[in-house]
């Protein structure tokens, strides 16, 4: 099951390239879904190790 990190939301611009917290290899971003007005969460996938992690993005 993914992980979700809700906290702290992020800018548009906060969000770049990131290191997976399991391997330390970087991290793709694979999904952008709509969330509450404003805000957008974003899925980033290791290709690596599987690790997956969600972030509240404001847009």
């Amino acid at each position: 099951m993914p992980s979700a990190q809700n906290d702290p939301l992020f800018s548009v611009a906060d969000i770049g390239v990131f290191s997976c917290a399991k391997c330390g290899k970087p991290m793709k971003l694979s999904c952008i879904e709509p969330a509450e007005p404003g805000f957008d969460v974003r899925t980033f996938e290791c290709e690596k190790c599987d690790h997956t992690v969600k972030f509240a993005v404001s847009i």
